[in-house]
């Protein structure tokens, strides 16, 4: 299909219409062949196990296609840290030089379940019921997905504390509302972010607001 279409031009309403037409097409496939459809649950349960949360509908056919031959990966981890940690943010590797360098232990993307899904924090502090998230910009979708995540984690575990760094502390803060135990700081916080980490005495000289708070 792909070669027939090659160096050829269309117009967006045919491109849109072949693309519905191969969805109709795959999901025919998936009620009408056992074995397809076990295939597919498989893969889509191993997506789910790894923290995936996009639907079969809104993969596309290609994204779809592409998910069964190699399965998916937001961002890969391109970047490593003074300990050898492969990480996927520059953002990430000052964090986890910041945790190095204080002598803070911690595990990068511990597994974690919660109400039946699977989280991978970025920074799990070791002896401790503390995780750091590092959320950057990816637009509503992955704020969104990110406020689900922690939600649910928090939920799951009543002693869980998050502290979420970011550059985008305003909608963050709007994006997390209402989420207990969560403490949103700056990557320029870095001496608030190593006291909350210990925990000691005015760890975030933080606002509350809804249960969220928010480094100064």
């Amino acid at each position: 299909m792909r070669a027939a279409w090659r160096n050829q031009k269309h117009e967006p309403e045919q491109i849109e219409r072949s693309a519905r037409l191969g969805g109709l097409g795959l999901w025919r496939k998936y009620y009408a062949d056992p074995a397809f459809k076990r295939m597919l649950d498989g893969k889509l349960r191993g997506s789910r196990s790894r923290g995936g949360t996009k639907s079969l509908w809104n993969l596309g056919e290609a994204g779809f296609k592409r998910r069964l031959e190699t399965g998916h990966e937001y961002v890969r981890a391109r970047f490593s840290d003074s300990l050898g940690h492969r990480l996927r943010s520059s953002a990430e590797v000052q964090v986890a030089e910041l945790l190095i360098k204080s002598d803070i232990e911690f595990v990068y993307e511990r597994r974690t379940e919660a109400l039946g899904h699977a989280f991978y924090p970025d920074f799990s502090l070791n002896c401790s019921t503390k995780v750091i998230e590092v959320v950057g910009y990816a637009g509503d979708r992955y704020w969104n997905h990110t406020a689900r995540k922690l939600r649910l984690l928090t939920e799951a575990n009543s002693s869980l504390e998050v502290a979420a760094v970011t550059t985008y502390l305003r909608i963050v803060e709007r994006k997390l509302r209402g989420i207990p135990r969560i403490a949103i700081f700056s990557p320029y916080q870095e001496a608030e972010l190593v006291q909350w980490c210990r925990g000691t005495p005015g760890s975030t000289n933080a606002r509350k607001q809804s249960g969220l708070m928010r480094g100064p």
